[in-house]
């Protein structure tokens, strides 16, 4: 029973290296690891922490969040980045999220990475919503489903497992689950991209920390009515179903950690992921053991659950060689929806060096590893600068354009405002409205959704870029500056 609690287990590790007591786990069943900013250090250090990993036992799932959205966890390993779920929705070619997904598959593969906890399912039914965002693929059921089912599809082509997220919906919420426990109602539409997973595409699908009306009063990933009633009996879905990380204050704030194990299990997951390296697996195995020894989780819920993973595991243990990832290189898909998005837009050249001013909102939790607008410019063009900020200045709009000096001949020189959903930020909604009304020939490049487009109406220009990606920027700022890229 031990092996079987293990194998439903996903762990997060502390550092760059597999420690004793992580061997000692994966040895005795641990069903997987999964990796984070914190164990990144470089390409071929990936490499041999994976091998090292699988050295141990060759089936062990080793996954990653790589969803193709800035920021993301590779950039800094010089991994090529990525136009994005957004971008890949607003291009609507299903054949190059299909070819996205499978290059994002073949880098994986290439680091020894066999799960990937990608696609975003999720509709973005609310623009408000503080935790999806670009990571959709739009606001339409029908075109999520169909990139749910492209990217799926490109990333287990590599050899890569794919997990469709966050089940069955995280879309509608006002509420990040890292944070607290979000709250909603369960739609038609929210449902709709699951479908294209069910029930044979996707290998695994990830549960929601998300409270839904009607449902009871627990969250999808702790909830029988939605894990075993709705994924399992209504969808058929027959996969591996995991729960977000544990320790996500959605769960966290409510119960111990231990206890969220056991409910999830009884619920009808088979995966447990605890991403935190603080968190003891080992605390969480017993917890899960006793719990079966006193009968409160039947021994055939581990056994069902453990051979699901077991059996995703076998089928992914060791995949066909890919072929080389692409990224953002010549010819690679990335580079391919950016230029397109740029060709699209055909701005117009601003005729001179511009200033960069970028307004940038929260990462996520993710290390700041963005090449940001001015410094995509100033690689574009020598005589182009700018700032970042992160917050409103103490001297506003007027503090802020100081810095833009003079252009050639005593003018102003043209001015590019970045905003990263300024709909939904309002010091950056204040500051771009002070911005424009001293300067309205400026251009304002929207890094976020698109309904930036109404804080941008006083600008003589909106250009959405559907991500802050360089795949996706620096095309658009080449074209804005009238260089080749």
């Amino acid at each position: 029973m031990e092996e079987l609690v293990n194998r439903c287990l996903m762990v997060g590790l502390p550092g760059t290296s597999v420690p004793a007591h992580m061997e000692e786990l994966i040895s005795a069943g641990l069903g997987g690891i999964i990796l984070f900013g914190r164990n990144l250090d470089g390409a071929d250090q990936v490499r041999a922490l994976t091998g090292a990993a699988r050295a141990v036992r060759g089936d062990l799932l080793v996954g990653v969040d790589e969803e193709g959205v800035e920021p993301g966890h590779f950039v800094a390993l010089g991994g090529p980045p990525r136009a994005g779920n957004h971008a890949l929705g607003a291009l609507d070619d299903v054949d190059l999220t299909r070819r996205v997904g499978a290059d994002i598959g073949a880098y994986l593969s290439s680091l020894g990475i066999n799960v990937d906890f990608a696609p975003c399912a999720d509709v973005n039914a609310l623009p408000e919503n503080p935790v999806i965002g670009v990571r959709s693929f739009g606001s339409d059921p029908a075109l999520v489903a169909r990139h749910t089912d492209a990217f799926t599809a490109g990333v287990q082509a590599a050899g890569v497992a794919a997990c469709a997220k966050h089940f069955p919906g995280h879309g509608a919420t006002r509420v990040d689950s890292h944070v607290d426990l979000p709250e909603a109602e369960l739609t038609e539409a929210d449902l709709t991209p699951f479908l294209a997973c069910s029930p044979d595409r996707a290998a695994m699908v990830l549960a929601a920390h998300v409270r839904y009306r009607g449902l009871g009063g627990e969250p999808a990933s702790l909830n029988r009515r939605i894990l075993t009633g709705l994924l399992r009996e209504e969808l058929g879905f027959r996969g591996v179903a995991a729960t977000d990380a544990l320790e996500m204050g959605a769960v966290s704030g409510r119960m111990a950690l231990d206890e969220a194990a056991v409910r999830a299990l009884a619920a009808g997951a088979d995966l447990l992921l605890v991403g935190s390296a603080e968190v003891d697996a080992r605390k969480v195995r017993d917890a899960v053991l006793a719990a079966v020894a006193d009968g409160r989780l039947p021994r055939s819920r581990v056994e069902e659950a453990a051979g699901r993973v077991r059996e995703m595991a076998e089928r992914f243990a060791a995949p066909a060689a890919p072929p080389a990832p692409a990224g953002a290189g010549a010819g690679g898909p990335d580079a391919e929806a950016g230029e397109r998005l740029a060709a699209r837009l055909a701005p117009e050249p601003l005729g001179a060096a511009p200033y960069v001013v970028e307004l940038r909102g929260p990462d996520f939790g993710f290390p700041e590893r963005f090449a940001g607008l001015p410094e995509i410019a100033a690689s574009l063009d020598p005589d182009a600068d700018g700032v970042v900020l992160a917050e409103a200045p103490p001297g506003g709009a007027r503090q802020v354009l100081e810095g833009a000096g003079s252009g050639a001949g005593g003018g102003l020189r043209p001015l590019v405002i970045g905003v990263q959903d300024a709909h939904r930020t309002p010091w950056m909604r204040g500051l771009l409205a002070e911005l424009l009304e001293r300067r309205p020939d400026a251009v304002v490049i929207g890094t976020g959704l698109s309904e930036d487009a109404g804080p941008a109406s006083g600008a003589a220009a909106f250009l959405p870029a559907y991500g802050r990606s360089p795949a996706l920027l620096r095309p658009l700022l080449a074209a804005l500056l009238g260089r080749s890229r």
